[in-house]
């Protein structure tokens, strides 16, 4: 069955037929829609799909078979697919007002729930696995060793899978190795293991970041009503300086309890970052967990204050003004024991979503053992 759009998918991808314009007896590409804010995915897939683009023009349609022109149709739809979802303004209707508040509407909720962002990225994988069954051999063969890469990048070392792989990639990848259909279609099932690994890493370390948002914005929400109450209440506010003998404090006593006790949360945020060693793909987790070690920074340190004020502990027991802000700040570091928790699980899950380009998500080459390794050109033609 074929539907309607087919044919001209088809010629919009085949070799001058690129939709663009002739100058001077040259065709020249289409011009991109300039954009002065666009995010980093949209970016991204963006560029992979022109990449993906220039791949599909170098074959050749009409030698192909029909099972392989099937394929090229499958290519160019989810070429077009990932370039429509990276696509923010779309035609804006006569009428429309809203249209503004509705795309950025749209945006939250991708950011969010990353919809749009894994329908976008699914169509590339789709394209690019899809893409190794009409590849020229020497373009297949090129793949390889990046191949093997995100092999080792997106499997845990103890995956049954990863020395099967590896070892067919490193059987495919010699350089007298003839690349068969049954090897395309081999290729083509190691990419789409490492594609549904990456997948399934960047998902959950968006629900991870999404579960530290609603945990923070719950802390904040109870800390803006502590505030609140301590503004309005002045027996309330009193709790936190029962202890002291100090004049009647102001409704800012409270706030400023709370802005002081977070400063130990943020500067062991700041202090965290001396490990970071940068992730393509971080989904703002590092923001929110700095977010995350001011609230709980506030909330230890006006427990502190609290501690001290009840005479539980005589050594605690203080009597100023600054001692209690003292207090506050130093239990305000106290967030440590419960966040350094949040900091090793948001390592691992950057970890397991970053690029194969992010330092320290890499695997290391191994040592040269006098051969090597996914070798993919014959001597004569290497340069």
């Amino acid at each position: 069955m074929i539907f309607k759009g087919t044919v001209y998918v088809i010629d919009k991808y085949r070799p001058g037929n690129r939709n663009g314009r002739v100058v001077g007896g040259r065709e020249l590409p289409r011009k991109i829609s300039h954009k002065w804010v666009m995010a980093t995915w949209m970016a991204e897939v963006r560029s992979t799909a022109r990449r993906l683009e220039a791949e599909l023009h170098r074959t050749d349609y009409d030698r192909m078979n029909s099972g392989q022109q099937a394929d090229y149709v499958a290519i160019c739809h989810a070429i077009d697919t990932a370039k429509r979802y990276a696509e923010w303004s779309p035609p804006r209707p006569a009428g429309q007002h809203l249209a503004s508040v509705r795309q950025l509407w749209r945006r939250t909720v991708s950011w969010w729930a990353g919809g749009e962002i894994d329908l976008a990225y699914s169509a590339l994988h789709t394209a690019g696995q899809i893409l190794l069954s009409v590849e020229q051999e020497d373009a297949v063969k090129a793949h390889i060793p990046d191949m093997a890469v995100a092999v080792a990048a997106d499997f845990r070392p103890s995956d049954l899978r990863v020395r099967g792989y590896l070892k067919t990639l490193e059987i495919l990848a010699h350089p007298d190795r003839r690349i068969g259909d049954s090897d395309r279609a081999q290729l083509r099932a190691i990419r789409q293991a490492c594609d549904s690994a990456e997948a399934s890493a960047h998902c959950a370390a968006r629900t991870f970041r999404n579960t530290l948002v609603v945990m923070g914005a719950l802390l904040t929400a109870l800390l803006a009503g502590v505030a609140g109450l301590g503004w309005a209440d002045q027996s309330f506010r009193a709790v936190f300086a029962a202890a002291g003998e100090m004049p009647r404090p102001s409704g800012w006593y409270v706030p400023e309890l709370e802005v002081i006790a977070s400063l130990s949360g943020l500067a062991s945020a700041a202090l965290a970052l001396k490990s970071y060693t940068g992730h393509r793909h971080s989904y703002g987790l590092p923001l929110v967990q700095t977010l995350l070690k001011g609230s709980a920074g506030a909330a230890t340190g006006l427990l502190g204050v609290l501690l001290a004020g009840s005479g539980l502990v005589s050594s605690l027991t203080v009597h100023t003004e600054p001692q209690i802000f003292t207090v506050a700040l130093i239990f305000g570091c106290g967030q440590y024991l419960f966040t350094r928790l949040i900091d090793r699980q948001a390592k691992d899950m950057l970890n397991s979503a970053g690029s194969r380009s992010d330092r320290g998500v890499t695997p290391p080459a191994p040592d040269f053992d006098g051969k090597l390794v996914f070798v993919t050109v014959a001597d004569e033609q290497a340069p």
